[in-house]
């Protein structure tokens, strides 16, 4: 009885750990792994399984701002099912990390970007059981690209963080209700008439859109729309295309 009572509140309760068999992606890539779930000293009821992707959002307050977890997708693995003392259970599972996936590895000291899959049990009239994974959200090639091209152009990445919402262009519209901004400062012989750009990318299946925001010193913000396909990986002529829309 004093066992049960115990594993209600997290002690001697159910384990979960998740494996992936890769921990570096790209937005869009499919990933393998295993969840291992060790029962503990008494026999548990599991009311369900579930993967989350996660991500930290930056969310207008009434004064400032503040950060809030994000569920960008989620994956339920198992239904019910009863969890013996010390008993094992693996479950193996595939899941494709969602295009608009934030990227975590760029070169930034002020990269407030973090990904991770999270692993939630459900455990019927106890605390639930979770574990936590960061991954490294790699740029695809043609980011990759981009990101070379806004350097050869002369701007510096200042930082990076994540928004609550959606982007909306010409000819697309994002759904993961988050995207990135990259915010990027011309360097002193690039442009005198910029102080600022954002730059936030909505990749697809066979092309990534791409949302500059241009703050002028002396005409405000506006806003210019390309779309690249995932050939387009010649730098000089990606730099050609992106000075049309930056300069």
């Amino acid at each position: 009885m004093f066992k049960k009572i115990l594993a209600k509140i997290g002690v001697g309760g159910a384990e979960v750990d998740t494996v992936l068999h890769k921990t570096c992606l790209m937005p869009g890539e499919w990933v393998q792994g295993e969840v291992i779930i060790r029962g503990g000293d008494v026999e548990q009821e599991i009311e369900g399984l579930k993967l989350r992707l996660m991500t930290q959002v930056e969310v207008e307050g009434e004064d400032q701002e503040f950060l809030q977890n994000y569920c960008i997708e989620s994956w339920e693995l198992n239904e019910r099912f009863k969890l013996g003392e010390h008993e094992e259970r693996i479950f193996p599972f595939e899941i494709r990390i969602h295009p608009e996936t934030p990227i975590t590895s760029l070169n930034t000291y002020h990269n407030r970007t973090k990904v991770w899959l999270g692993t939630d049990l459900e455990i019927d009239y106890a605390l639930d059981a979770e574990d936590k994974d960061y991954l490294h959200i790699e740029p695809t090639p043609v980011m990759c690209k981009l990101l070379e091209a806004m350097q050869h152009l002369g701007f510096n990445l200042k930082s990076a963080d994540v928004e609550k919402g959606y982007l909306r262009g010409p000819n697309f519209e994002s759904v993961s209700g988050c995207y990135q901004e990259l915010e990027y400062s011309p360097s002193a012989s690039t442009s005198w008439r910029l102080q600022e750009v954002e730059v936030s990318m909505i990749p697809e299946e066979e092309r990534t859109h791409v949302l500059l925001e241009l703050d002028r010193r002396f005409s405000g913000d506006g806003y210019q729309a390309l779309t690249l396909t995932h050939d387009d990986l010649d730098l000089e002529a990606l730099k050609h295309k992106l000075a049309a829309y930056l300069f």
